[in-house]
C-alpha cells in the first residue's frame, strides 16, 4: 500500500470515529444545513445524518476507487484527456494510468478532509446550539482553491509531453 492509499485509510477511519464519539453528545433533531450567515435552516434525526455521512463516504470512496480500477478498461474513445494518442499508446499506457491513479488518490484526501472538517464544525454547532463557524466558509474556500490548483496541476501533467 503506497503512502497517499495509507494516509487515505486513515482519513476513513478518523471520520468514522468521529462519527461514534460524537454520536452520543448531539441531540437528537440537527442543524444539518446552515444560511449563508451561518443559521441553521435544515434539520435531520441524529440517525438519518449519521446514515446520510456513512452512505456519503462511502460513495466518494467507492467511486474513485471505481474510477481507478475501471478506467484502464475502458474503451480509448471514452476518456477524454489532452495528448490521448500519445498517452494512451501502448508503451506509454501503463505509465499513463498508473498517473492517473495516483492523482486520483491524491484529489481523493483533500476531499475526505474537507468532509472531517465540515462534520466537525457541524457537530460543535449543535453540541453548543450556536450558529456554524465562519470558520467553515474558509475550509470551503481552501478546499475550492486547492481544486483549481489539482485540476490546473493534472492538466499540465498530461498536457506537458508533446509528440
Amino acid at each position: 500500500m503506497n503512502g497517499r492509499r495509507a494516509l487515505m485509510m486513515t482519513l476513513v477511519m478518523f471520520f468514522i470515529g468521529h462519527l461514534i464519539y460524537y454520536y452520543p453528545h448531539l441531540p437528537e433533531k440537527m442543524a444539518t444545513h446552515f444560511g449563508f450567515n451561518g443559521e441553521p435552516d435544515g434539520w435531520m434525526s441524529k440517525s438519518e445524518f449519521f446514515v446520510f455521512e456513512i452512505g456519503l463516504l462511502i460513495f466518494i470512496v467507492a467511486l474513485f476507487f471505481s474510477i481507478s480500477y475501471f478506467l484502464p478498461k475502458m474503451p480509448r474513445g471514452l476518456i477524454n484527456m489532452p495528448n490521448k494518442d500519445f498517452r494512451l499508446a501502448p508503451e506509454r499506457r501503463d505509465e499513463t494510468f498508473r498517473r492517473l491513479r495516483s492523482e486520483i488518490e491524491t484529489f481523493q484526501i483533500p476531499l475526505i478532509l474537507l468532509l472531517i472538517c465540515m462534520n466537525h464544525l457541524t457537530f460543535q454547532a449543535n453540541t453548543f446550539r450556536e450558529n456554524l463557524s465562519p470558520v467553515s466558509w474558509l475550509i470551503v474556500t481552501a478546499f475550492l482553491i486547492y481544486t483549481f490548483i489539482w485540476a490546473f496541476g493534472f492538466y499540465k501533467k498530461f498536457k506537458i509531453y508533446e509528440n
